[in-house]
């Protein structure tokens, strides 16, 4: 995600950015842009914990076949800005 949060920084056309809530906050992240840009957070529920990753076989499948769950929706609806 740092190379996305780099060019938004960079990007004067920017409206609206879609991330994860998987990111440290203590590093460059979503909550840095600016609040013009409309930011749009899409949860990773039951996905690896930041901090938690091994090269397990478990972590490995999770990795290859996690499926975004309300994604479809997240596009055809107006989305929830991030929390302030």
């Amino acid at each position: 995600m740092f190379n996305a949060i780099v060019a938004a920084l960079c990007s004067k056309n920017l409206e609206q950015f879609f991330y994860s809530d998987c990111y440290l906050r203590e590093h460059l992240n979503p909550e840095w842009l600016p609040k013009k840009i409309n930011k749009i957070c899409i949860p990773l529920p039951n996905y690896i914990e930041i901090g938690h990753w091994s090269n397990s076989d478990e972590n490995q499948e999770l990795l290859l076949t996690y499926q975004l769950q309300g994604f479809a929706d997240i596009n055809q609806s107006s989305p929830t800005p991030m929390a302030k």
